[in-house]
């Protein structure tokens, strides 16, 4: 079911759906405070849902004293998921309502009744040991929007993301979540197959830290770096980490540093030398696979590109970015 327009308290055909039936949702609407709060009502009634992907906007003219009182809609939505027991895939798109509820999404509550009748097992947390259930989410998108400091570090520590298959972050800034990151990179490493940290604010410091992580994601196949701000040192340093990841085949790099000038130019000259530099790892490295790398930073291009993991180079008439994919294969042509 799609959902483009506020429904009505009197919608008869809402209300005689059966809706409890309903595996997929996905919402495109831009609703007051009072619109979220009726939805939830109809989402609560969607005991079967397997996958819910919500890119709900707020409108800009909300009065401050509305945006004050936004917990009195936003608290029964986040208690939704209680009831939710199936949910395998969450996608949220610029969740701003959600800044300092996002914790409510998987509080101790929701972890003690969800798929109550599975097998658990237990894991260390934060000094604790938690239970966590064996049918846990395997796709997270949560993209484009700034959260809180406390938002991100309860995500990152909830139980119910430790087996995830795909993780999707873009457009989330991570700078301040750097160990909170990498120990979710590590719950997950033996499951995790796609892996989108686009757009995310990270630089060296930050990205190296997370390279023990990456290199343990035994599953992974794709990984996306588009948009942060990383030198040609890191970027090799990557490479060479994660050499050892057999299914590791498509990976979405940003223009390196050295390719602009101190204001933010491409060096065309400069960039196609970094460009053979890494083909070259590629080949002394020997493992197959394709490397994208962009000069832009737009987040249109990139979920084009990597629009159901796979490589479509194609030019994106908002930004006029270029994208430029080095491929090795063990034929040794180069692609």
């Amino acid at each position: 079911m799609t959902v483009y327009s506020l429904p009505s308290k009197n919608d008869r055909f809402l209300h005689a759906m059966p809706l409890c039936g309903i595996q997929e949702v996905e919402v495109h609407c831009t609703w007051p405070f009072s619109g979220l709060h009726l939805f939830s009502q109809l989402l609560g009634k969607m005991k079967s849902l397997q996958r819910l992907s919500l890119n709900i906007g707020i409108p800009k003219d909300v009065n401050p004293e509305e945006w004050e009182k936004r917990a009195q809609s936003v608290n029964p939505f986040t208690s939704v998921f209680l009831h939710l027991h199936h949910l395998q895939e969450l996608y949220l798109e610029s969740p701003s309502f959600l800044q300092g509820h996002l914790d409510q999404v998987f509080s101790p509550r929701f972890r003690k009744r969800w798929k109550s009748s599975v097998q658990t097992s237990l894991v260390y947390l934060g000094g604790d040991f938690v239970r966590v259930y064996n049918s846990p989410l395997e796709v997270f998108s949560l993209t484009n929007c700034t959260l809180t400091e406390e938002d991100l570090t309860h995500l990152f520590q909830s139980p119910h993301i430790t087996h995830l298959k795909d993780l999707c972050l873009r457009g989330v800034p991570l700078t301040s979540v750097r160990e909170p990151l990498r120990a979710l990179l590590e719950l997950n490493a033996a499951t995790l197959q796609h892996l989108d940290l686009g757009q995310c604010g990270l630089q060296d410091p930050q990205l190296e830290a997370l390279l023990p992580a990456l290199s343990s994601c035994s599953q992974l196949n794709s990984l996306s770096l588009h948009g942060n701000h990383l030198s040609m040192a890191t970027l090799e340093k990557l490479l060479h980490c994660t050499s050892g990841l057999q299914h590791l085949c498509l990976q979405l790099f940003p223009a390196p540093l050295e390719s602009f000038s101190p204001h933010r130019v491409l060096q065309s000259g400069t960039f196609n030398l970094l460009c053979i530099q890494i083909s070259k790892i590629l080949r002394d490295l020997g493992h197959p696979r394709s490397i994208v790398l962009t000069t832009g930073h737009c987040k249109y291009c990139a979920k084009k590109v990597f629009r159901n993991w796979e490589p479509m180079i194609l030019p994106c008439l908002l930004c006029l970015c270029d994208y430029t994919r080095l491929s090795f294969s063990l034929t040794g042509r180069d692609i």
